[in-house]
């Protein structure tokens, strides 16, 4: 997949998105290791202009996008959100991607954080602006790199494309 291709998936996907009452597209790109997936979509970003917001999912565990701790004040627990995780509240017009890069290789219980964040836009009181793209990549099952099996909940959601080396590009 060249840079064009995901810059034309990804354009379709943020215009979809814009569109009120239309089920959020999550483009999700699989691929062998080193094909470039990252890269690309760090690419396309660039190109637009637009910030990342990357979480990095054999490394994350759910307490990298909410925590809950006690509020002195009143004894009870309350959320705190992880500064990389934008808000409608704080930042309303904001245009971004939201990037979960190797999500087969996620921790089931970071998974299901996220699995709420793909499928409602929002996580525990905190909404993500209707311009923030959530994105993913991966490797597949069959590139026996130590990916999992996605749950069904993610892959319902997601618009697959699968990205091969594309070796003029490499060159170029």
């Amino acid at each position: 997949m060249k840079l064009v291709e995901l810059a034309r998936i990804l354009d379709r996907a943020f215009a979809i998105n814009a569109m009120e009452g239309t089920q959020r597209v999550v483009p999700y790109v699989e691929g062998e290791p080193g094909t470039g997936k990252t890269q690309k979509f760090y690419q396309y970003a660039q190109m637009r202009g637009i910030p990342v917001y990357s979480y990095y999912g054999p490394s994350a565990s759910p307490t990298d996008l909410v925590c809950y701790m006690p509020d002195q004040a009143t004894g009870k627990l309350k959320a705190y959100f992880n500064e990389r995780l934008p808000s409608a509240a704080e930042t309303p017009d904001l245009k971004a991607l939201f990037f979960s890069d190797e999500i087969g290789k996620t921790h089931g219980e970071t998974l299901k954080g996220f699995i709420k964040l793909f499928n409602e836009h929002k996580l525990d009181g905190i909404t993500l602006p209707r311009d923030v793209l959530i994105v993913a990549a991966g490797n597949g099952v069959i590139h026996r790199s130590g990916d999992s099996r996605l749950p069904a909940a993610l892959t319902t959601r997601f618009e697959c494309y699968k990205m091969d080396v594309d070796p003029a590009e490499v060159v170029d």
